[in-house]
């Protein structure tokens, strides 16, 4: 009996790894886009040959002009220096947007192999 009961446990196991992974519920950047995309710098690293473009990317309130003075928020993604990228608040900068505030995802540099934090902002 005990044999059976392995080879349920083993046969159960093997046919739930079959399974397919879920859709994600969101798409990446919740379906939003930027309203502005501005460059702020052109960063070399130690062995690249060609400069990395950085961007902050701009969510405005509905008629915002560039001389108000509102609340803004600046968000840095997530990664620990190794992945992830501005997408990733483009959902909660769009809410503070609609609430009147600037909000702002900044991109920096994922760090290689041999690069260091510092050489990454």
């Amino acid at each position: 009996m005990k044999f059976l009961h392995a080879w349920f446990l083993v046969g159960f196991a093997w046919a739930m790894s079959l399974q397919a992974a879920p859709k994600p519920l969101y798409e990446k950047g919740g379906g939003f886009a930027p309203d502005e995309r501005v460059l702020y710098k052109k960063a070399f690293g130690k062995k690249e040959k060609v400069a990395e473009e950085l961007h902050l990317e701009f969510f405005y309130p509905d008629g915002f002009a560039k001389t108000d003075s509102r609340p803004s928020i600046v968000f840095f993604f997530g990664g620990g220096w190794t992945g992830g990228d501005t997408s990733q608040f483009y959902a909660q900068a769009k809410y503070l947007a609609s609430r009147g505030m600037v909000a702002i995802c900044a991109q920096y540099r994922r760090a290689l192999k041999t690069a260091k934090p510092v050489w990454c902002v």
